[in-house]
């Protein structure tokens, strides 16, 4: 934003702080059309903002023109004639015109705009508007008004005397986040411009603060055995716009770890947590992870994680002996899983076949066992399984396998 007007303060602006612009200064400004609103001088006759000799032709064209018109009347006779024009050649001519300013006040604004770009919600930034009187008489503001009230102007009222300028403070507090653009009306005593717009515009952006984001609600483990182990994992994220520390995550269940955690995100980084389940004994367990950060709205978060723990079954092998004719033991009592080794500790070859009084059922069959020989098999299922050796069922040599 230019800044149109220096110099040093003359007195309050509220009706009376202004600020004394040098003489030379103010013609080059209203000459080269620096200010936004300025008047045109009497002797710049048709508006372009110079005094030479367009503007005799000007006056010279002006014959129909209403005598009352100020401009026709350049030497101040009161009647309009060709002598106008002749004095204002010979002005031009002798080099020594100035523009004389209007008789009653007129305003001009360093500016048409304000452009305050980026402002954080809830926070302020200002900026001046310098308001210079052009005429001849006391320029009134009496009164500013805003389209929008995140923009405001102190002070709202003023009289600046011919020739001298004050200043405005407009500050631009966003009460919305996004772009915001507004009017302020300036109201004054000045007859050709009483209201004098100036366009206002900034944007509204988050305060700076972090942002903790978890990747998921919740780690459900399933089944896991006593004694093993299982890990998952889910995400910090940070989605604000500032860094932000994760100082400790805790678990208020010894079988649910975290590794001890002190780490510090940059905005839209995330990290991964490793959290563990060891179960101690079977049965479901249920714990919450309690994660504590400089998240001004959320610093202390939890998260739930479960699993089940598992026993583990050991599986056993039953020895069957073969003495003789018999089975040792021929009752045997087993659990699923579990696993029955027959072996032949006779002389003579025997069969551990399933089945009765000599018929096979086909669920296992060890074929010719001579002596020193061993078959197994493994009981998947729940039941009563008799079985017979091929050889010697019909003298007794028989047994029964019973599963729970």
């Amino acid at each position: 934003m230019s800044k149109a007007f220096t110099g040093g303060v003359r007195s309050n602006f509220k009706g009376t702080f202004f600020v004394l612009v040098p003489s030379a200064a103010l013609i080059l400004i209203m000459l080269t059309g620096a200010l936004y609103g300025a008047a045109v001088y009497k002797e710049d006759i048709n508006g372009d903002g110079k005094v030479n000799i367009l503007d005799v032709v000007t006056l010279l064209l002006m014959g129909k023109a209403n005598p009352a018109d100020p401009r026709a009347d350049f030497n101040g006779d009161s009647v309009w004639s060709t002598k106008d024009a002749i004095d204002l050649m010979t002005h031009i001519m002798q080099g020594n015109l100035t523009p004389l300013p209007p008789t009653g006040p007129k305003i001009a604004l360093s500016a048409d705009s304000l452009v305050f770009g980026d402002v954080t919600e809830g926070t302020g930034l200002a900026d001046t508007l310098a308001i210079l009187n052009l005429g001849g008489a006391a320029l009134i503001v009496s009164g500013i008004t805003t389209t929008d009230s995140s923009f405001t102007v102190n002070p709202d009222t003023a009289t600046v005397e011919p020739g001298l300028t004050g200043h405005l403070t407009v500050t631009f507090r966003p009460k919305t986040l996004g772009p915001i653009s507004a009017t302020l009306s300036i109201l004054s005593n000045d007859p050709a411009q009483p209201i004098l717009p100036v366009r206002v515009s900034g944007s509204g952006i988050a305060p700076l603060a972090p942002q903790i984001v978890l990747s998921a609600d919740s780690l459900s483990f399933g089944n896991v055995n006593v004694g093993s182990s299982k890990k998952l994992t889910f995400n910090i994220i940070n989605q604000g716009n500032a860094n932000l520390t994760v100082s400790a995550i805790t678990s208020n269940d010894t079988v649910f770890s975290v590794a001890t955690i002190s780490d510090t995100l940059s905005p839209t980084q995330s990290i991964p947590i490793d959290v563990t389940f060891r179960p101690v004994a079977a049965g479901a367990k249920n714990a919450v992870l309690t994660i504590r950060s400089n998240d001004p709205a959320r610093g202390t978060l939890t998260f739930a994680v479960s699993g089940t723990g598992v026993a583990v079954v050991v599986n056993k092998t039953y020895t069957v002996l073969m003495p003789g004719n018999v089975f040792s033991p021929n009752n045997l009592t087993i659990a699923v899983g579990d696993t029955v080794l027959w072996n032949n500790s006779d002389t003579k070859a025997h069969t551990a076949t399933s089945g009765t009084n000599g018929e096979a059922n086909g669920l296992w069959n060890s074929g010719n066992l001579n002596s020193g020989q061993t078959f197994k098999h493994v009981f998947t299922q729940k039941g009563s399984f008799p079985y017979f050796c091929l050889y010697h069922f019909a003298i007794g040599m028989t047994g029964t396998v019973t599963v729970n």
